[in-house]
Protein backbone atom coordinates (compact mmCIF):
# COMPACT_ATOMS: atom_id res chain seq x y z
CA UNK A 1 0.00 0.00 0.00
CA UNK A 2 1.33 3.40 -1.00
CA UNK A 3 -0.48 5.95 1.21
CA UNK A 4 0.66 8.88 -0.91
CA UNK A 5 -0.74 7.33 -4.08
CA UNK A 6 -4.01 6.37 -2.39
CA UNK A 7 -4.54 9.90 -1.09
CA UNK A 8 -3.12 11.54 -4.23
CA UNK A 9 -0.58 13.67 -2.34
CA UNK A 10 3.14 14.42 -2.54
CA UNK A 11 5.55 12.40 -0.35
CA UNK A 12 6.57 15.60 1.43
CA UNK A 13 2.99 16.86 1.79
CA UNK A 14 2.23 19.00 4.83
CA UNK A 15 -0.71 18.74 7.18
CA UNK A 16 -2.99 21.06 5.21
CA UNK A 17 -2.48 19.15 1.96
CA UNK A 18 -3.07 15.81 3.74
CA UNK A 19 -6.29 17.02 5.36
CA UNK A 20 -7.67 18.44 2.11
CA UNK A 21 -6.87 15.24 0.21
CA UNK A 22 -8.38 13.04 2.91
CA UNK A 23 -11.59 15.04 3.05
CA UNK A 24 -11.90 14.85 -0.74
CA UNK A 25 -11.34 11.07 -0.86
CA UNK A 26 -13.70 10.50 2.07
CA UNK A 27 -16.42 12.52 0.37
CA UNK A 28 -15.90 10.56 -2.87
CA UNK A 29 -15.85 7.01 -1.48
CA UNK A 30 -17.79 7.09 1.78
CA UNK A 31 -20.18 4.08 1.82
CA UNK A 32 -23.12 6.31 2.80
CA UNK A 33 -22.89 7.86 -0.64
CA UNK A 34 -23.66 4.48 -2.19
CA UNK A 35 -26.39 3.44 0.23
CA UNK A 36 -28.88 3.04 -2.65
CA UNK A 37 -26.46 1.11 -4.86
CA UNK A 38 -26.21 -2.68 -5.24
CA UNK A 39 -24.31 -4.83 -2.72
CA UNK A 40 -21.20 -5.15 -4.94
CA UNK A 41 -20.86 -1.40 -5.30
CA UNK A 42 -21.33 -0.92 -1.55
CA UNK A 43 -18.62 -3.49 -0.85
CA UNK A 44 -16.29 -1.75 -3.32
CA UNK A 45 -16.87 1.64 -1.64
CA UNK A 46 -16.32 0.11 1.82
CA UNK A 47 -13.01 -1.36 0.68
CA UNK A 48 -11.86 1.93 -0.82
CA UNK A 49 -12.77 3.80 2.36
CA UNK A 50 -10.80 1.28 4.42
CA UNK A 51 -7.72 1.87 2.23
CA UNK A 52 -8.12 5.63 2.53
CA UNK A 53 -8.38 5.46 6.34
CA UNK A 54 -5.29 3.23 6.52
CA UNK A 55 -3.33 5.61 4.28
CA UNK A 56 -4.41 8.60 6.35
CA UNK A 57 -3.36 6.83 9.56
CA UNK A 58 0.13 6.26 8.13
CA UNK A 59 0.82 9.79 6.84
CA UNK A 60 -0.49 11.47 10.01
CA UNK A 61 1.64 9.34 12.32
CA UNK A 62 5.23 10.60 12.32
CA UNK A 63 6.76 7.21 13.23
CA UNK A 64 4.68 5.26 10.71
CA UNK A 65 5.36 7.78 7.96
CA UNK A 66 9.12 7.72 8.59
CA UNK A 67 9.06 3.91 8.61
CA UNK A 68 7.29 3.81 5.23
CA UNK A 69 9.64 6.43 3.74
CA UNK A 70 12.70 4.48 4.91
CA UNK A 71 11.33 1.26 3.45
CA UNK A 72 10.75 2.97 0.10
CA UNK A 73 14.30 4.31 0.22
CA UNK A 74 15.77 0.85 0.86
CA UNK A 75 13.89 -0.57 -2.11
CA UNK A 76 15.24 2.11 -4.42
CA UNK A 77 18.42 1.59 -6.45
CA UNK A 78 20.38 4.84 -6.16
CA UNK A 79 22.88 3.97 -8.91
CA UNK A 80 20.16 3.58 -11.53
CA UNK A 81 17.71 6.14 -10.18
CA UNK A 82 17.89 9.72 -11.40
CA UNK A 83 18.59 12.35 -8.77
CA UNK A 84 15.44 13.32 -6.89
CA UNK A 85 13.82 16.56 -7.95
CA UNK A 86 14.34 19.48 -5.62
CA UNK A 87 11.65 19.72 -2.95
CA UNK A 88 8.92 22.23 -3.68
CA UNK A 89 9.23 25.48 -1.77
CA UNK A 90 7.25 25.50 1.49
CA UNK A 91 3.96 27.34 1.53
CA UNK A 92 4.21 30.93 2.66
CA UNK A 93 1.87 32.65 5.10
CA UNK A 94 0.78 34.88 2.23
CA UNK A 95 -0.37 31.77 0.31
CA UNK A 96 -2.14 30.34 3.35
CA UNK A 97 -4.07 33.57 3.94
CA UNK A 98 -4.96 33.96 0.25
CA UNK A 99 -8.70 33.72 -0.15
CA UNK A 100 -9.49 34.65 3.47
CA UNK A 101 -12.49 36.97 3.71
CA UNK A 102 -14.14 38.64 6.67
CA UNK A 103 -17.59 37.53 7.66
CA UNK A 104 -18.44 41.17 8.36
CA UNK A 105 -17.79 42.72 4.94
CA UNK A 106 -18.07 45.59 4.06
CA UNK A 107 -17.25 46.58 7.66
CA UNK A 108 -14.19 44.39 7.99
CA UNK A 109 -11.20 45.29 10.11
CA UNK A 110 -8.92 42.54 8.80
CA UNK A 111 -7.24 43.06 5.45
CA UNK A 112 -5.16 40.55 3.50
CA UNK A 113 -2.47 41.46 0.98
CA UNK A 114 -2.66 42.62 -1.75
CA UNK A 115 -5.99 44.17 -0.72
CA UNK A 116 -4.75 46.34 2.15
CA UNK A 117 -5.81 50.01 1.80
CA UNK A 118 -2.75 52.23 1.34
CA UNK A 119 -3.86 54.76 3.96
CA UNK A 120 -4.26 52.04 6.59
CA UNK A 121 -0.89 50.53 5.73
CA UNK A 122 0.80 53.92 6.02
CA UNK A 123 -0.90 54.71 9.34
CA UNK A 124 0.01 51.36 10.89
CA UNK A 125 3.66 51.41 9.79
CA UNK A 126 4.12 54.99 10.98
CA UNK A 127 2.56 54.20 14.37
CA UNK A 128 4.13 50.86 15.28
CA UNK A 129 5.83 49.24 12.28
CA UNK A 130 9.26 50.87 12.30
CA UNK A 131 11.45 49.13 9.73
CA UNK A 132 8.57 47.19 8.15
CA UNK A 133 8.25 47.45 4.37
CA UNK A 134 4.71 47.55 2.95
CA UNK A 135 5.52 44.71 0.55
CA UNK A 136 6.39 42.46 3.51
CA UNK A 137 2.98 42.84 5.19
CA UNK A 138 0.66 39.89 4.52
CA UNK A 139 -2.19 41.02 6.79
CA UNK A 140 -3.29 44.11 8.69
CA UNK A 141 -5.76 44.22 11.57
CA UNK A 142 -7.24 47.66 12.23
CA UNK A 143 -8.15 48.00 15.92
CA UNK A 144 -9.20 51.67 15.80
CA UNK A 145 -12.73 53.01 16.09
CA UNK A 146 -12.48 55.38 13.13
CA UNK A 147 -10.33 53.25 10.85
CA UNK A 148 -6.97 55.02 11.12
CA UNK A 149 -5.12 51.73 11.83
CA UNK A 150 -2.77 53.38 14.34
CA UNK A 151 -3.54 50.51 16.70
CA UNK A 152 -3.86 46.89 15.69
CA UNK A 153 -1.61 44.32 14.04
CA UNK A 154 0.83 44.09 11.19
CA UNK A 155 1.54 40.51 10.19
CA UNK A 156 4.56 39.57 8.08
CA UNK A 157 6.01 36.19 7.10
CA UNK A 158 8.26 36.21 10.17
CA UNK A 159 6.69 38.46 12.82
CA UNK A 160 3.51 39.93 14.23
CA UNK A 161 3.60 43.55 15.44
CA UNK A 162 0.85 44.56 17.88
CA UNK A 163 -0.05 47.99 19.22
CA UNK A 164 -2.81 48.73 21.71
CA UNK A 165 -3.82 52.23 22.66
CA UNK A 166 -1.47 53.75 25.27
CA UNK A 167 0.65 50.58 25.18
CA UNK A 168 4.18 49.95 23.85
CA UNK A 169 4.60 47.91 20.69
CA UNK A 170 4.77 44.13 21.14
CA UNK A 171 6.49 41.85 18.66
CA UNK A 172 6.13 38.12 18.23
CA UNK A 173 8.57 36.11 16.12
CA UNK A 174 6.72 33.27 14.39
CA UNK A 175 9.77 30.99 14.42
CA UNK A 176 9.39 30.57 18.20
CA UNK A 177 5.63 29.97 18.10
CA UNK A 178 4.38 26.39 18.29
CA UNK A 179 0.70 27.27 18.40
CA UNK A 180 -1.40 30.40 18.22
CA UNK A 181 -5.14 30.86 18.65
CA UNK A 182 -7.81 33.44 19.40
CA UNK A 183 -10.36 33.03 22.18
CA UNK A 184 -12.86 35.76 21.66
CA UNK A 185 -10.70 38.77 20.84
CA UNK A 186 -7.73 37.59 22.91
CA UNK A 187 -4.79 36.11 21.01
CA UNK A 188 -2.70 33.48 22.78
CA UNK A 189 0.73 32.41 21.53
CA UNK A 190 2.20 29.27 23.10
CA UNK A 191 1.26 29.62 26.77
CA UNK A 192 0.83 33.37 27.16
CA UNK A 193 -1.56 36.14 26.14
CA UNK A 194 0.01 38.13 23.33
CA UNK A 195 -2.70 40.61 22.36
CA UNK A 196 -6.28 41.71 22.85
CA UNK A 197 -8.19 43.21 19.93
CA UNK A 198 -11.24 45.31 20.72
CA UNK A 199 -12.80 46.35 17.40
CA UNK A 200 -12.75 43.39 14.94
CA UNK A 201 -15.47 40.75 15.12
CA UNK A 202 -14.52 37.77 17.27
CA UNK A 203 -15.35 35.27 14.54
CA UNK A 204 -13.07 37.09 12.09
CA UNK A 205 -10.19 37.13 14.57
CA UNK A 206 -10.71 33.44 15.32
CA UNK A 207 -10.79 32.52 11.62
CA UNK A 208 -7.63 34.53 10.90
CA UNK A 209 -5.57 32.93 13.64
CA UNK A 210 -6.90 29.50 12.85
CA UNK A 211 -5.26 29.88 9.43
CA UNK A 212 -2.04 31.24 10.93
CA UNK A 213 -1.92 28.33 13.39
CA UNK A 214 -2.45 25.91 10.52
CA UNK A 215 0.47 27.52 8.70
CA UNK A 216 2.74 27.26 11.75
CA UNK A 217 1.96 23.58 12.25
CA UNK A 218 2.25 22.68 8.54
CA UNK A 219 5.54 24.56 8.33
CA UNK A 220 7.04 22.42 11.09
CA UNK A 221 5.94 19.24 9.26
CA UNK A 222 7.13 20.41 5.82
CA UNK A 223 10.47 21.72 7.07
CA UNK A 224 13.34 20.26 5.01
CA UNK A 225 15.31 19.92 8.27
CA UNK A 226 12.99 17.48 10.00
CA UNK A 227 15.98 15.37 11.01
CA UNK A 228 17.61 18.32 12.84
CA UNK A 229 20.58 18.48 10.48
CA UNK A 230 19.79 21.74 8.73
CA UNK A 231 22.23 24.61 8.41
CA UNK A 232 21.21 26.17 11.72
CA UNK A 233 22.68 23.18 13.50
CA UNK A 234 26.13 23.96 12.17
CA UNK A 235 26.01 27.69 12.84
CA UNK A 236 25.19 27.60 16.55
CA UNK A 237 27.35 27.23 19.64
CA UNK A 238 30.65 25.81 18.48
CA UNK A 239 31.79 22.69 20.31
CA UNK A 240 28.36 21.63 21.58
CA UNK A 241 26.92 18.21 20.75
CA UNK A 242 23.37 17.99 19.43
CA UNK A 243 21.86 16.72 22.71
CA UNK A 244 23.73 19.31 24.77
CA UNK A 245 22.81 22.09 22.35
CA UNK A 246 19.12 21.16 22.51
CA UNK A 247 19.24 21.17 26.31
CA UNK A 248 20.82 24.62 26.46
CA UNK A 249 18.60 25.89 23.65
CA UNK A 250 15.57 24.91 25.74
CA UNK A 251 17.09 26.68 28.74
CA UNK A 252 17.33 29.94 26.79
CA UNK A 253 13.60 29.77 26.02
CA UNK A 254 12.42 29.66 29.64
CA UNK A 255 9.84 32.35 28.90
CA UNK A 256 10.22 34.35 32.13
CA UNK A 257 9.83 37.71 30.39
CA UNK A 258 6.82 36.55 28.38
CA UNK A 259 5.07 35.37 31.54
CA UNK A 260 5.99 38.53 33.44
CA UNK A 261 4.70 40.76 30.62
CA UNK A 262 1.37 38.91 30.64
CA UNK A 263 1.15 39.17 34.46
CA UNK A 264 1.83 42.91 34.66
CA UNK A 265 -0.60 43.66 31.83
CA UNK A 266 -3.32 42.05 33.94
CA UNK A 267 -2.10 43.77 37.12
CA UNK A 268 -2.11 47.20 35.46
CA UNK A 269 -5.64 46.63 34.17
CA UNK A 270 -7.08 45.70 37.60
CA UNK A 271 -4.91 47.85 39.91
CA UNK A 272 -6.84 49.07 42.96
CA UNK A 273 -4.60 52.05 43.71
CA UNK A 274 -2.34 54.50 41.85
CA UNK A 275 0.67 52.96 43.58
CA UNK A 276 -0.16 49.45 42.32
CA UNK A 277 -0.76 50.79 38.82
CA UNK A 278 2.61 52.60 38.73
CA UNK A 279 4.47 49.42 39.73
CA UNK A 280 2.76 47.30 37.06
CA UNK A 281 2.89 49.99 34.35
CA UNK A 282 6.56 50.81 34.96
CA UNK A 283 7.50 47.14 34.70
CA UNK A 284 5.42 46.76 31.54
CA UNK A 285 7.04 49.76 29.88
CA UNK A 286 10.59 48.71 30.79
CA UNK A 287 9.93 45.12 29.68
CA UNK A 288 9.35 46.52 26.22
CA UNK A 289 12.63 48.45 26.31
CA UNK A 290 14.46 45.26 27.35
CA UNK A 291 13.73 43.83 23.89
CA UNK A 292 15.51 46.69 22.09
CA UNK A 293 18.65 44.64 21.31
CA UNK A 294 16.62 42.01 19.45
CA UNK A 295 14.77 44.68 17.47
CA UNK A 296 17.97 46.59 16.72
CA UNK A 297 19.86 43.58 15.36
CA UNK A 298 16.93 42.46 13.21
CA UNK A 299 16.53 45.94 11.73
CA UNK A 300 20.22 45.97 10.79
CA UNK A 301 19.61 42.81 8.75
CA UNK A 302 22.37 40.73 10.38
CA UNK A 303 21.91 37.05 9.38
CA UNK A 304 21.35 34.85 12.43
CA UNK A 305 21.25 31.12 13.07
CA UNK A 306 18.49 29.45 15.05
CA UNK A 307 20.64 29.46 18.19
CA UNK A 308 21.63 33.10 17.73
CA UNK A 309 18.02 34.20 17.28
CA UNK A 310 17.03 32.37 20.45
CA UNK A 311 20.00 33.78 22.34
CA UNK A 312 19.21 37.33 21.23
CA UNK A 313 15.63 37.18 22.55
CA UNK A 314 16.42 35.00 25.58
CA UNK A 315 15.80 35.79 29.23
CA UNK A 316 19.54 36.20 30.04
CA UNK A 317 20.07 38.76 27.26
CA UNK A 318 16.90 40.71 28.02
CA UNK A 319 17.92 40.80 31.66
CA UNK A 320 21.32 42.24 30.76
CA UNK A 321 19.64 44.99 28.76
CA UNK A 322 17.20 45.61 31.62
CA UNK A 323 20.11 46.02 34.06
CA UNK A 324 21.52 48.81 31.92
CA UNK A 325 18.04 50.30 31.47
CA UNK A 326 17.61 50.54 35.25
CA UNK A 327 20.84 52.51 35.53
CA UNK A 328 19.59 54.79 32.73
CA UNK A 329 16.27 55.23 34.59
CA UNK A 330 18.10 56.43 37.70
CA UNK A 331 20.22 58.83 35.64
CA UNK A 332 17.25 60.27 33.73
CA UNK A 333 15.08 60.73 36.83
CA UNK A 334 17.95 62.49 38.55
CA UNK A 335 19.25 64.65 35.69
CA UNK A 336 16.09 65.33 33.66
CA UNK A 337 13.27 65.05 36.22
CA UNK A 338 15.21 66.62 39.10
CA UNK A 339 14.43 63.85 41.59
CA UNK A 340 16.71 63.24 44.54
CA UNK A 341 17.94 59.77 45.47
CA UNK A 342 15.08 59.13 47.90
CA UNK A 343 12.44 60.12 45.32
CA UNK A 344 14.03 57.92 42.65
CA UNK A 345 14.05 54.97 45.02
CA UNK A 346 10.42 55.55 45.99
CA UNK A 347 9.39 55.63 42.32
CA UNK A 348 11.42 52.67 40.98
CA UNK A 349 12.10 50.54 44.08
CA UNK A 350 8.80 48.57 44.32
CA UNK A 351 8.86 47.73 40.61
CA UNK A 352 12.47 46.54 40.69
CA UNK A 353 11.91 44.50 43.83
CA UNK A 354 8.94 42.82 42.13
CA UNK A 355 11.00 41.92 39.04
CA UNK A 356 14.13 40.89 40.95
CA UNK A 357 12.26 38.61 43.33
CA UNK A 358 10.51 36.90 40.45
CA UNK A 359 13.69 36.42 38.39
CA UNK A 360 15.87 35.30 41.28
CA UNK A 361 13.21 32.74 42.15
CA UNK A 362 13.37 31.62 38.51
CA UNK A 363 17.14 31.09 38.37
CA UNK A 364 18.00 30.27 42.01
CA UNK A 365 14.74 29.24 43.72
CA UNK A 366 15.38 31.95 46.34
CA UNK A 367 12.05 33.13 47.72
CA UNK A 368 10.02 30.53 45.82
CA UNK A 369 8.89 28.92 49.08
CA UNK A 370 6.70 31.37 51.00
CA UNK A 371 7.95 31.76 54.58
CA UNK A 372 7.38 34.32 57.31
CA UNK A 373 10.85 35.70 56.62
CA UNK A 374 10.31 35.98 52.85
CA UNK A 375 7.06 37.89 53.44
CA UNK A 376 8.25 40.13 56.27
CA UNK A 377 11.80 40.77 55.03
CA UNK A 378 11.91 40.04 51.29
CA UNK A 379 14.90 42.27 50.57
CA UNK A 380 17.02 40.53 53.20
CA UNK A 381 16.48 37.16 51.55
CA UNK A 382 17.06 38.67 48.12
CA UNK A 383 20.46 40.03 49.17
CA UNK A 384 21.67 36.48 49.80
CA UNK A 385 21.24 35.66 46.11
CA UNK A 386 24.45 35.42 44.09
CA UNK A 387 22.58 36.74 41.08
CA UNK A 388 21.33 39.78 42.99
CA UNK A 389 24.84 40.58 44.23
CA UNK A 390 26.11 40.50 40.65
CA UNK A 391 23.15 42.60 39.47
CA UNK A 392 23.92 45.24 42.09
CA UNK A 393 27.61 45.31 41.10
CA UNK A 394 26.69 45.86 37.46
CA UNK A 395 24.22 48.61 38.29
CA UNK A 396 26.85 50.40 40.36
CA UNK A 397 29.39 50.12 37.54
CA UNK A 398 26.88 51.53 35.07
CA UNK A 399 26.04 54.31 37.50
CA UNK A 400 29.69 55.30 37.75
CA UNK A 401 30.37 55.36 34.02
CA UNK A 402 27.12 57.15 33.22
CA UNK A 403 27.89 59.82 35.77
CA UNK A 404 31.67 60.20 35.67
CA UNK A 405 33.01 58.41 32.58
CA UNK A 406 30.51 58.62 29.71
CA UNK A 407 33.24 57.64 27.27
CA UNK A 408 33.45 54.20 28.91
CA UNK A 409 29.74 53.39 28.62
CA UNK A 410 30.14 51.48 25.33
CA UNK A 411 32.93 49.33 26.77
CA UNK A 412 31.04 48.59 30.00
CA UNK A 413 27.84 47.68 28.14
CA UNK A 414 29.63 45.45 25.60
CA UNK A 415 31.50 43.63 28.38
CA UNK A 416 28.32 42.86 30.33
CA UNK A 417 26.40 41.74 27.25
CA UNK A 418 29.22 39.30 26.42
CA UNK A 419 29.16 37.90 29.97
CA UNK A 420 25.50 37.57 31.02
CA UNK A 421 25.02 37.31 34.78
CA UNK A 422 22.50 34.49 34.42
CA UNK A 423 25.20 32.15 33.04
CA UNK A 424 26.66 31.66 36.51
CA UNK A 425 23.75 29.28 37.24
CA UNK A 426 25.17 26.84 34.65
CA UNK A 427 27.84 24.32 35.57
CA UNK A 428 31.45 25.16 34.70
CA UNK A 429 31.73 23.38 31.29
CA UNK A 430 28.43 24.84 30.11
CA UNK A 431 29.30 28.29 31.43
CA UNK A 432 32.63 28.23 29.60
CA UNK A 433 31.11 27.10 26.30
CA UNK A 434 28.24 29.55 26.50
CA UNK A 435 30.65 32.31 27.47
CA UNK A 436 32.72 31.64 24.34
CA UNK A 437 29.57 31.63 22.22
CA UNK A 438 28.26 34.85 23.79
CA UNK A 439 31.54 36.70 23.33
CA UNK A 440 31.85 35.68 19.69
CA UNK A 441 28.23 36.47 18.89
CA UNK A 442 28.09 39.81 20.70
CA UNK A 443 31.40 40.80 19.15
CA UNK A 444 29.73 40.34 15.76
CA UNK A 445 26.47 42.22 16.44
CA UNK A 446 27.81 44.95 18.76
CA UNK A 447 30.45 46.49 16.52
CA UNK A 448 32.06 49.88 17.27
CA UNK A 449 29.69 51.66 14.87
CA UNK A 450 26.46 49.99 15.94
CA UNK A 451 26.81 49.97 19.74
CA UNK A 452 26.64 53.77 20.25
CA UNK A 453 23.52 53.85 18.06
CA UNK A 454 21.96 51.08 20.16
CA UNK A 455 22.76 52.90 23.41
CA UNK A 456 21.21 56.07 22.03
CA UNK A 457 18.06 54.12 21.23
CA UNK A 458 17.98 52.66 24.75
CA UNK A 459 18.09 56.18 26.20
CA UNK A 460 15.30 57.32 23.87
CA UNK A 461 13.02 54.35 24.57
CA UNK A 462 13.67 54.52 28.32
CA UNK A 463 12.80 58.21 28.44
CA UNK A 464 9.63 57.56 26.41
CA UNK A 465 8.68 54.76 28.84
CA UNK A 466 9.10 57.06 31.85
CA UNK A 467 7.08 59.80 30.16
CA UNK A 468 4.27 57.30 29.50
CA UNK A 469 4.14 56.35 33.18
CA UNK A 470 4.54 59.81 34.70
CA UNK A 471 2.19 61.47 32.22
CA UNK A 472 -0.62 59.04 33.05
CA UNK A 473 0.05 58.82 36.79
Amino acid sequence: MDPYEILGIRPNAGRDEIELAYKGRRSQYHPDRYAQADAETQAWATGKMKEINQAYAVVTNEAERDRFDQEQFRRATPKESPPPPPPPPPMTLRQVLHGYTCATEPFQRIFIAPHIPANKMAGAIKSYGEGVRPQDVVALVDDTVFGGAKEGMLITESEIYFKAIFEPVSRLRLDVVKEISAHGNVVHANDFQFAKLNIPEKRDVKALFKRIDSYIKSRSVESPHRDGKGPDHHSSAEGLGRAEEDKLYARLKQGFFSRLEADVRREAAVADSPEEWVVAELIKQLMHVSGVLDRFVQQRGIPLSRMEKSFLASDPMRWEVLTFVMAVVDRLLSDEAGMDEEQVQAFTGPAMLRVLMAYVAEVEDVGRRRTLRSVARPFEELEESRFFMDFRRRCRRYGVVLGDSPGNVVEAFSHSMSNPAAFYALDEPQRRKWGEFAQGFMGRVLDPDGTPVLLGRIFEETEAALVNVLDRN
